[in-house]
């Protein structure tokens, strides 16, 4: 019985030990990202920069805004600190219930036992059509009502833009999408010098500079026609490149998030299940050293 105790506790506190240093990579760089750090800004600000270089280099964009950084970021920083800071309580439990506050060990499997219940629950909702419509609605709402432009550096709008050009698709359904677009700046201007006067001429953008077709690699590449990939056919008097050979317009980005979806759906299920394996494993060995503990704690007082 002792045996068994022992080895429970010492292998839940080396586990957990791993499990405090995870946290902790978890909650240093949360904290970082929430106060701006300039370790994180200089390595995060190149990319983001790079990107608004990659989708503004067209005649039909503003100068762009200050990156946003703690929009982009807030909510992944906060994410990340709680995570970690889950991680430190959970891994302090066994360690406090292991070496002199029993109750702590109980605590720690209940909550594991509840927290494998959210993630059974949500893996099998994940291959639900629910679960597919839910994710769809949530980009098309985003789309019609928080996707200000390439040119813009708030979450919504980078992620709506990193989605067109990871997969070179435009808008879930197409570009017919940001028809519906809110807060989107379509109507632009073009400054045309003729001689010595230079003119004004306004367009009106058909889909984002994000669903025209790149040359070169992400985060460096540029519109192949930069001019009219953006336009509706035939804005612009004497170009006729056909519109499918410099924009991914007609390209159903809801098509190619389900297939990358689709191909790892395997994968999911097998470190979701390795995953709640795991948590079981540990929920029981807390349970044995518990019982363990306070049988031997029951005996020694029978016994005086």
């Amino acid at each position: 019985m002792g045996f068994c105790k022992i080895f429970c506790k010492l292998v839940l506190i080396l586990i957990n030990i791993i499990f405090l240093l995870l946290g902790l990579a978890f909650f240093i760089p949360g904290v970082m990202f929430k106060a701006e750090s300039p370790i994180i800004k200089e390595r995060i600000d190149p990319f983001l920069e790079s990107l608004n270089d990659m989708i503004t280099n067209t005649d039909y964009v503003s100068s762009g805004e200050k990156i946003d950084f703690e929009s982009i970021f807030s909510g992944l920083a906060t994410g990340l600190i709680v995570f970690g800071l889950l991680l430190i309580v959970l891994t302090l439990a066994v360690m406090i219930g292991s070496c002199c506050l029993n109750i702590f060990l109980i605590i720690y499997a209940i909550f594991v036992f509840a927290l494998i219940l959210v993630q059974a629950i949500l893996l099998g909702m994940f291959f639900t059509e629910k679960f597919d419509d839910k994710m769809k609605t949530n980009i098309e709402e985003t789309i019609r009502d928080k996707y200000r432009g390439t040119d813009k550096f708030d979450i919504d709008s980078v992620l709506i833009n990193l989605i067109h050009l990871k997969w070179e698709c435009c808008g879930v359904n197409g570009f017919r999408d940001f028809d519906t677009a809110k807060v989107w700046e379509r109507n632009r201007t073009k400054e045309i010098t003729v001689g010595s006067q230079t003119i004004k001429q306004s367009v009106v953008l058909a889909t984002p500079i994000s669903c025209c077709k790149m040359k070169g690699s992400f985060p460096s590449a540029d519109p192949v026609e930069p001019k009219t990939c953006a336009l509706i056919p035939g804005t612009i008097p004497g170009v006729n490149t056909p519109i499918d050979q410099i924009s991914n317009r007609d390209v159903k980005c809801w098509d190619k998030i389900k297939d990358e979806i689709e191909s790892k759906k395997g994968l999911i299920v097998g470190v979701g299940c390795g995953l709640i394996g795991f948590q079981l494993l540990l929920a029981i060995l807390a349970i044995i050293a518990y019982i363990t503990t306070r049988n031997e704690k029951n005996s020694k007082v029978n016994y005086a």
